[in-house]
């Protein structure tokens, strides 16, 4: 049975929808599950989310970014059928734009290559010790950004691509929407980004816990993606259960 579903703009913000109580109930769908979701008008792809007790599901920002029109108050049509959550978004769907003008890969020639990604589990959060707590993190909250994990920047992947990065970048991430390659650099701090050498034009996205930088340092820096900002978003949100 289908339904309606509003779309909020602080959904947006987060990649996520809000199937509604009913929704949810009438569907017999259980809180904390990963959920198949199809969207009309985007062939042959499937997305994954986790349903959050309040309804709220991740893993949808390939709808805002096909369907930029979509706007506070809007609506969509939802249904529930064979395990997979089939959304139906008003309008036509264009083709996506990330607002880079330009990528990494893009830059330096790489080669054309297939990179098996990986697909995370479920992880809980915590006050993040080190760089490896900060990978965990993103892990758990990846869903609620527009990238998920592909693998890591190995000397082998590099090569496959057939790029030189110094120092090494540490992953490679998968854009949803457009499934361009991002190269990334994962930092407990932001600031640790330029002790460690890092170039801006190197890297396409700072992935941090907390963003330290100065006035001054921000200019040296590509794209920054704070999860400690963001874990933030979604506690006040009071619709995730982290």
């Amino acid at each position: 049975m289908a339904t309606t579903i509003t779309i909020r703009d602080s959904y947006k913000q987060i990649s996520s929808i809000n199937l509604g109580a009913a929704f949810v109930k009438n569907n017999s769908l259980q809180p904390r599950q990963q959920y198949d979701i199809v969207i009309e008008g985007i062939a042959d792809k499937v997305f994954r989310g986790t349903l959050q007790p309040s309804g709220l599901i991740g893993g949808v920002a390939a709808l805002y970014q096909h369907f930029p029109g979509l706007k506070d108050e809007d609506s969509i049509e939802a249904e529930f059928a064979d395990g997979v959550i089939r959304l139906k978004p008003p309008g036509t769907p264009t083709p996506p734009t990330s607002g880079r003008a330009t990528y990494v890969l893009d830059t330096k020639n790489a080669r054309r290559v297939f990179v098996q990604p990986y697909t995370p589990g479920a992880l809980n959060t915590w006050e993040p010790k080190g760089e490896p707590d900060v990978y965990m993190v993103f892990g758990r909250l990846s869903e609620f950004t527009r990238y998920r994990y592909c693998c890591a920047a190995s000397a082998e992947v590099l090569r496959q691509l057939g790029i030189i990065i110094e120092p090494k970048p540490d992953a490679i991430l998968i854009e949803e929407g457009t499934d361009r390659y991002v190269i990334a650099e994962f930092e407990k701090n932001a600031s640790e980004f330029l002790a460690g050498g890092h170039k801006k034009e190197d890297i396409d996205l700072l992935i941090c816990w907390t963003n330290d930088l100065t006035d001054t340092q921000k200019g040296d820096v590509p794209e920054v993606l704070c999860l400690h900002d963001r874990l933030n978003e979604l506690i006040e949100a009071g619709e995730v259960d982290l």
